[in-house]
């Protein structure tokens, strides 16, 4: 027995990738968001002592760890929704991470002069001007692109493979249909008289029968044409 194409195409291996994209894109968002990023330092300036600190990812940029917390929930999402439902994650998992590249590459782009800036004032006092020494990781902003890439590549994806998945419950109702009774089936007219059960044997069946006030030994198909015992055509029909 052969299926349709439909059917054949309806495999969760596709699914299956799109889930497991999401949760690792989300894995190197969170990672890349606590690993240290910038490293910044302020000289000696009496009455303050020397200051050196490593910033992490999410102090630097502040989108990664919210938008792992989403692309990680929208791979569960993909399982429990269906085809709408499904574009409309992949839509949001595209977003996520073209925000992703966006900040990540803005701060590449400025080297992490206006991160160094911020942390400087906050040491020194925001009403004076400091310049900060700064040293970029490579590694670490690597991840986090990758980890937008990724985004991206799953959404569109999804987008374009999401119709053929199967969805939760398609078997059950496929089962319900099939073992639903078909009403064009049902036998009618003298067929239907034919196809009822014969009267009750087991003495549960013959009690149920007596408190309907029907007999138990009489066929249900014959109780309508059964005629009182010892009555005589005569008495039957009171003409000449």
């Amino acid at each position: 027995m052969t299926s349709s194409p439909l059917e054949a195409n309806s495999t969760p291996r596709g699914l299956l990738l799109a889930v497991v994209g999401c949760v690792v894109a989300a894995t190197m968002l969170l990672l890349a968001a606590g690993q240290g990023w910038l490293q910044v330092a302020l000289p000696a300036r009496a009455p303050l002592p020397a200051a050196r600190e490593t910033l992490t990812g999410q102090q630097v940029v502040d989108t990664l760890v919210p938008v792992g917390l989403l692309v990680g929930a929208a791979g569960l999402a993909l399982i429990a929704t269906r085809h709408i439902g499904r574009l409309v994650v992949a839509g949001i998992v595209v977003l996520a991470g073209l925000v992703v590249l966006t900040a990540v590459g803005f701060f590449l782009y400025d080297d992490g002069s206006l991160q160094a800036v911020q942390w400087a004032q906050g040491r020194v006092g925001a009403g004076e001007s400091v310049l900060a020494e700064r040293d970029v990781s490579t590694g670490p902003t690597v991840f986090a692109l990758l980890g937008g890439l990724s985004c991206v590549a799953v959404g569109v994806f999804t987008l374009l493979r999401s119709a053929s998945w199967p969805v939760m419950g398609a078997r059950y109702q496929r089962r319900a249909t099939s073992s639903a009774p078909d009403v064009q089936d049902r036998p009618v007219g003298a067929d239907a008289e034919s196809s009822r059960p014969p009267a009750a044997t087991n003495e549960a069946g013959m009690w149920a029968a007596l408190e309907r006030g029907e007999d138990p030994t009489v066929d249900p198909a014959q109780a309508g044409t059964t005629e009182p015992s010892g009555a005589t055509r005569d008495q039957r029909d009171p003409r000449p």
